[in-house]
Formats: C-alpha cells, structure tokens, sequence
C-alpha cells in the first residue's frame, strides 16, 4: 500500500526504481487523480520510445495439437476436440492470405506436439514464410539452446513463452501431468532463447489464476533480470486474460481497471519494451 508521498516521488523521477513499480500497483494509483497522472506518464514513455506507432502482426495456429493436461486449456490433452496440423501447403496458404492484407510480421503459433509439430517441421516453415515476412517469431513448446539457434537461423527473430503463473505451489496443481510440467525448464526457456540471439524474448502471465498484483510482481523481476543479462534481445510483455472452458473457471478474475493498472505501471517501469 503506497502513500500520496510515494507516488509523487514516483512520478517526478525520471527513471522508476523498482520502489517506485509497486507503488503504481498500489490500490491508491488506480484512484483520482493520480490514475490520470500516471496515464500522462506511460503516454509520454510511449511517444518517447515508440513514437506514434502500433505494429501489428498475425498469429497462424500450425497445430492445435498438445500432450500437456494444463486445467485451465481448451486444447489439453484428454479433452477430446478434434485436432489439426497443417501441412506446409495449408501453412503457405494461411501465410498468403496474411499477406495480402499487408501484414508483415507473422506469429507461428503450436501446442506443444513434439512429435506431430517437431522442431524440424517448424524450421522447414519458417524458411519457407521467411521469404514473404520481413519478421516471424514463434510461440512455441519450449526448446533447448541449439533448438532456437536452429529457428534462428531459419529466420526466426522473436520467441513468446509465457511462464503462466510464477507460484510454483499453483503451477504444480495446474499441470498435473506433461512436459509442461517441469517449472524450472519452461522458466529457463526464454533465457536459452536470448542466447540464441533472438531479437524480441516475451514473456507474460496468465491474469486470473491469482492474485494479479503477485502475479505483476514475479513477472516484473522476471523482466528486470533478463534485461539486465540479456540486454542484447528486446524485451516484450503480454497480460493476457483468462476466460472460462470447460470444467474450469479462472479463481481471480481481474477487471479492466486493474488490467489498466498493471499495464500502466509496466509501461512506466520498463519505457522500452514492447507491450
């Protein structure tokens, strides 16, 4: 809980400490006037790094495939959907109808089908999307080092993997069985994939499995230690929402204030990320 002293200090310095972070989390920052303060604040952040720009890109869902049981996914495994892999001629067809649309930044979006989508398989189309995208990234089941050297020098230049949930006690409960299973190695992931020399690393978590300002918290320290090692690669946040599927409803569901609020002080604190 952050006082009036704490966020005008915040606000009047020009480069946040982390102190400074939490205090745009607080339950006060969200309240008149300071909520419009803090506004101005991530707007002039923004126009500073980023100018009057929005980047689109667009996802292709090459599989919706998985052997993971993760509660909180339509696509888990076990659940009976019916389940689709593109061939590369459905992928290049996807990929030109992105195109058309004068979209050139391409997300490559699979479950994680090590054997049906294997990592030979997305570097065959990368290549191929390669020559029609000036920038593909990947969202991916997680790989070793070498995996994303290899999907680099495909022409791959971007890797999202989202931790989840940064409680491990909750993230045992929400992956009963699979590879996803193992924290520390999807945690170590996004690091393997920095190293590689991927330009943008992303990480995000998903809002509404708890608390979202504990959740804000981890993924804030998360970004400040692979900035302050991995500098080299751009670092980019997601906060997206869960909703409801089948046989599980997210346990700490967040408005569009709170979002706001989180997204503001992201913004404030990390001026050159993307987001």
């Amino acid at each position: 809980q952050a006082g009036p002293a704490a966020l005008t200090a915040a606000l009047a310095r020009d480069r946040l400490t982390f102190d400074d972070f939490l205090a745009l989390l607080s339950p006060l920052a969200a309240a008149s006037p300071w909520r419009e303060q803090i506004r101005l604040r991530a707007q002039r952040e923004r126009l500073r790094h980023f100018g009057r720009t929005v980047r689109l890109y667009t996802p292709i869902y090459l599989s919706n495939a998985c052997v993971n049981a993760c509660r909180y996914c339509g696509f888990r495994v076990g659940r009976g959907e019916p389940r689709r892999r593109l061939s590369l001629m459905e992928i290049r067809a996807e990929a030109a109808v992105v195109r058309g649309f004068g979209i050139g930044s391409l997300l490559l979006v699979c479950g994680e089908d090590p054997e049906g989508m294997p990592l030979a398989r997305l570097v065959e189309a990368a290549r191929e999307l390669r020559q029609d995208f000036p920038f593909l990234a990947v969202e991916i089941y997680p790989q070793n080092e070498g995996g994303y050297r290899e999907l680099f020098a495909a022409g791959v230049h971007g890797v999202t993997l989202y931790q989840e949930t940064y409680d491990r006690q909750l993230y045992a409960e929400l992956h009963p069985h699979g590879p996803k299973r193992d924290y520390d190695a999807r945690l170590a992931a996004i690091a393997c994939a920095a190293r590689a020399g991927m330009f943008v690393i992303g990480i995000g978590a998903l809002l509404g499995l708890r608390d979202w300002r504990r959740e804000a918290v981890a993924l804030a320290e998360h970004g400040r230690w692979l900035r302050k090692h991995y500098w080299r690669s751009r670092l980019q946040f997601s906060f997206p929402r869960l909703t409801p599927v089948p046989d599980f409803t997210p346990p700490a569901e967040l408005d569009d204030a709170e979002l706001e609020t989180m997204v503001l002080a992201f913004r404030c604190f990390f001026p050159e990320a993307d987001i």
